[in-house]
């Protein structure tokens, strides 16, 4: 399905992934309309470079590159910079496309500008839950309801960007910029999100255009995501105060709870109830306790994001 636009650069940003790798890029070198891929190799040793050199060597598509770590956002960057076609398809490096999704993308910037695409990216959740589970659960569960915000309100797609499986002209990337003004550690897809909507780009969420997240994170692993979640938040409502209001955690906390919640986090509390909500989940999921597993990860999650964020705005 060729267009006007020509074929895409796909650009995947990767850490730490090399074995996963060749399962994320096969699909996306099938694809009829994918010109190169572009894998920016962001600062680790674990041998994913060798490898795509080696895969080079057989499909002059896939195109290494290998920098110091900077983040996500700056390993966007690098991968858009070097890219060579008009439209880029940004994808995670555990995000494994269906048939065909590349050159959906590419129709839908045919003829059009000043337009992101979204795509969609449901996480893989094992129908036969195993304890430990619940991160990637709760993950799922967030995203499929950000999903409904789409569709519900495409303002949010911006506002609110989850860029794992996403499209852009060249020109507009390179102009708007993807690396975060400040560190965040995470969600820089959320500031360039906002950039582009304040550069007037206009954005659509195509749920046709679908691939796979295959997501697991370790209990304590998403403990730790969860808290650099807060502190992003907090420098992204610093950025955008206007935005505040619907960014900051507690918009999204069940009325009431405020307090409590801000009791949990406290830097007095945090360091019993953090660990009691993890061992809480941790021993409810060995006892196959699922609906007691899913809430103490739950609290522990709004611990910790609201510890997070409490820490950067309050210095």
């Amino acid at each position: 399905m060729t267009t006007d636009a020509g074929a895409a650069s796909v650009v995947i940003p990767t850490f730490m992934r090399k074995e996963s790798l060749p399962a994320v890029i096969r699909p996306v070198l099938d694809d009829p309309d994918t010109g190169e891929v572009v894998v920016v190799v962001d600062g680790c040793h674990d041998g994913s470079y060798e490898l795509l050199v080696e895969w080079a060597h057989q499909d002059d598509r896939v195109k290494p590159v290998f920098q110091e770590n900077t983040g996500e956002g700056g390993a966007r960057q690098a991968g858009l910079e070097h890219a060579t076609n008009d439209v880029v398809v940004f994808l995670d490096d555990d995000v494994i496309v269906e048939p065909g999704v590349i050159g959906r993308h590419v129709a839908h910037h045919a003829g059009e500008r000043h337009k992101l695409v979204l795509g969609y990216m449901p996480t893989h959740v094992d129908p036969h839950r195993r304890p430990g589970h619940v991160p990637t659960i709760l993950y799922a569960q967030d995203y499929a309801q950000a999903c409904v915000e789409y569709e519900r309100n495409p303002d949010r797609i911006l506002s609110h960007l989850w860029a794992g499986n996403m499209s852009i002209r060249r020109p507009d990337a390179l102009e708007i910029g993807l690396v975060p003004d400040v560190d965040l550690g995470y969600h820089a897809d959320m500031q360039f999100g906002i950039r582009c909507m304040e550069s007037g780009i206009k954005a659509v969420f195509d749920r046709d255009l679908r691939a796979v997240h295959v997501h697991d994170r370790s209990l304590r692993s998403f403990g730790r995501e969860c808290v650099r979640g807060g502190e992003a938040r907090a420098h992204l409502c610093l950025a955008f105060p206007s935005l505040a209001p619907e960014i900051e955690p507690t918009s999204c906390w069940p009325r009431g709870l405020g307090p409590f919640q801000r009791f949990l986090s406290s830097n007095w509390v945090r360091p019993v109830s953090a660990p009691l909500a993890m061992g809480t989940s941790y021993l409810a999921g060995r006892a196959h306790w699922w609906s007691v597993e899913t809430s103490a990860a739950r609290m522990l999650r709004q611990i910790e994001v609201n510890y997070g964020f409490a820490k950067v705005m309050q210095g």
